[in-house]
Order: structure tokens, then sequence, then C-alpha cells
């Protein structure tokens, strides 16, 4: 029986992928912002929000790879974190505008998982 939706390896593949090219484009943006000498609030606002993308993408490997392996309150607390760093995630990126929401679509769909 196949299953019509994607892989865990197909969703940490994207997940890592998109992961990679947010980061650089969002260090290339702060890289040009900080050479022109306009850093500002919202580069913070990207900045944090590639920190929490990075953090999400590590939990999501952990929490998609060998589930069984880890006890229940570890599967518990990697559940709650990938809720809690999508969430987040998706707040700092709708205070500003641009690609990362499409980002934040995707990941909340693979916790959703």
């Amino acid at each position: 029986m196949s299953s019509s939706g994607p892989t865990l390896t197909q969703i940490e593949v994207v997940d890592i992928v998109l992961t990679i090219v947010a980061v650089i484009v969002t260090s290339f943006r702060l890289c040009v912002r900080a050479r022109q000498k306009r850093l500002w609030i919202d580069d913070a606002w990207v900045a944090l929000g590639m920190i929490f993308n990075f953090i999400l993408v590590i939990v999501d490997c952990l929490y998609l790879q060998d589930y069984e392996r880890y006890p229940q309150g570890a599967r518990v607390a990697l559940y709650y974190m990938c809720v809690l760093f999508s969430y987040t995630l998706r707040n700092i990126t709708n205070t500003t505008s641009g690609l990362p929401n499409s980002f934040t679509q995707l990941y909340g769909k693979i916790v959703t998982l």
C-alpha cells in the first residue's frame, strides 16, 4: 500500500535544504545591510528568526528521525519544542514581510504530520 504523502526522508531533506537557502539569503541580506551601515530593528528580527529557524531544523530532525528510540518524556518535549519554535518563527516573520512566511507555513505543515 503506497502513501500519497511525502516520506520522512523527503521531509527532512526539504527541511534542511530550505533552511540552508533561508540562512544564506538572510546572511547575505544582513551583510549587505551591515556594509551599508543600515542595520535596524527589522534586521534584528530577521536575525532572531534565522536563529529560531536553525533551532527548528535541529529539533525537527531529532523529532522525525527514529522517533521510537526516545523515551516518552523526550518525545513530548521534542514535539512541544517543534510547536514552540514553529509558532515563534511564524510570529517573528509575520512582523516582517517577505519570503520567510512561506518557510514557516511549510514548517507548520511538517510539525503537524
